[in-house]
């Protein structure tokens, strides 16, 4: 056995605390999911870059990888930097052409706004992911992101939405 495994088994018999930070199983779930955002992220980075063997950037991929960081980093909990990396994403995608999927990072930073409390944000996210379905051809998906966002604004506040339908 070794000296440092033998020294904390020592301590723990003695009952004294260790200075290793102790994580719970959701704290290591949260620290996994982060560290994984920061690896999509990275990529996305990456492959928006040019380097020396790299002649053009690839927005489709880096896009691709926005999207999964920000995901992880929903999950994780960090709300700022998922609001960062769907934003990113969101002008990838756009850059790219793929109207409809700019359009679900609209819907995704709509969700945020909710999460946060941000009712005013919701409305105009909505409303501009839903205006993006629409240019690609897809009323359906907006007719479905307007309902979802005024469902979301109802819930929050009733008394707003009585006063303008008035």
């Amino acid at each position: 056995m070794q000296a440092g495994a033998f020294r904390s088994i020592r301590n723990l018999e003695k009952g004294v605390q260790s200075t290793t930070q102790q994580f719970t199983p959701i704290a290591l779930e949260s620290h996994a999911m982060s560290a994984s955002a920061q690896n999509y992220l990275r990529a996305a980075k990456h492959a928006g870059r040019l380097t020396l063997t790299k002649w053009s950037a690839d927005p489709a991929q880096s896009a691709e990888n926005y999207s999964r960081a920000g995901k992880a980093f929903k999950a994780a909990g960090m709300v700022n930097e998922a609001e960062s990396a769907f934003d990113s994403a969101r002008k990838a995608y756009l850059e790219t052409g793929a109207l409809s999927h700019a359009a679900r990072m609209m819907e995704e930073l709509a969700l945020l706004a909710r999460d946060t409390g941000r009712l005013d944000e919701v409305h105009d996210l909505a409303a501009k992911g839903a205006h993006l379905y629409r240019q690609h051809g897809y009323p359906a998906s907006a007719l479905c992101l307007l309902k979802k966002g005024a469902k979301i604004i109802e819930n929050h506040d009733p008394e707003k939405v009585q006063a303008r339908s008035n």
